[in-house]
């Protein structure tokens, strides 16, 4: 599917941007289709590292709740009442809506919980070495959401790929477009 937008609304090779499991969706169509992806950026990439990176308790636990929704209609149906029944903290305004979308309703709730599964148990790393684009790889040191371990480990995968690690940053951080990702993201555009 990114691969019929990307050709549908671009007249020449794109930049793909990856948050969190979008970092999988992204290595998968730049290996697939070189000629379409000019360049990378992978943030706080949340992907299948086998155990060369560890991975945050966020990260394990949202990984058996998708496979658990995942099983069924009925069973996403229940998961998705116990999770919304309760007040949405900790989530900034503005970002709220994009954050709670995959629980909008049972149907949303139980595809995100298919493809979010999948892409969690998708092991990427002989596709992420075959990458041949630029690929600028971001995260920060106290990332809880996505274990920072796997971007480092990400990031001396993909040939020639460049990690930035701030020392401080979140996966909501990416919504707001905050001046330090501004600063590490325009000059690699811009080569």
């Amino acid at each position: 599917d990114l691969l019929a937008v990307a050709g549908e609304l671009a007249t020449g090779p794109v930049h793909l941007m990856g948050l969190c499991a979008g970092a999988a969706v992204a290595l998968a169509a730049a290996a697939q289709r070189p000629g379409r992806v000019r360049s990378l950026s992978l943030w706080h990439a949340d992907l299948e590292l086998g155990d060369e990176a560890a991975k945050t308790d966020h990260q394990v636990n949202l990984r058996e709740l998708v496979d658990l929704a995942g099983e069924s209609r009925d069973t996403a149906a229940w998961l998705r009442e116990k999770l919304t029944s309760g007040p949405m903290t900790g989530v900034p305004e503005g970002i709220g809506p994009l954050v709670v979308r995959p629980y909008a309703t049972t149907e949303l709730f139980y595809r995100y919980a298919k493809l979010t599964g999948a892409t969690m148990h998708w092991d990427c790393r002989a596709t992420a070495a075959r990458v041949s684009q630029p690929c600028l790889v971001v995260t920060s040191e106290d990332d809880d959401t996505a274990h920072p371990a796997g971007s480092r480990r990400l990031a001396e995968i993909v040939p020639g790929a460049r990690l930035v690690a701030a020392e401080h940053g979140t996966h909501l951080d990416a919504f707001r477009a905050t001046a330090g990702q501004v600063s590490c993201l325009i000059p690699f555009l811009g080569r």
